[in-house]
């Protein structure tokens, strides 16, 4: 797998480019049937929320989240996501070594 990287010469970014590395990328739509385990990963993980809405529970703490938002979850850290009733919540999902 290769992965691209653009910047703006700015040494962070690049450092980043060099050393980081694209893990997974995955979507998912959470309706009525999403069964919401707390879990952790090796990885962090980037959500973006692409339509609906719902919460994010990262460790005790739940976090509203809809359409437009990103959210960032630390390696190791316990977290899950759920969709509101109401409203299905679809993201896209990176995992970034």
């Amino acid at each position: 797998m290769t992965t691209n990287c653009y910047s703006n010469d700015i040494k962070g970014v690049q450092d980043f480019c060099n050393q980081g590395r694209l893990l997974y990328i995955n979507s998912a739509k959470l309706g009525a049937g999403w069964r919401a385990v707390p879990h952790t990963h090796s990885c962090a993980e980037l959500f973006f929320i692409l339509s609906g809405n719902g919460q994010f529970r990262v460790g005790e703490e739940y976090y509203p989240v809809a359409s437009g938002d990103l959210v960032i979850v630390n390696s190791q850290v316990v977290h899950t996501e759920t969709s509101l009733n109401t409203s299905a919540m679809e993201y896209i999902v990176l995992g970034v070594e």
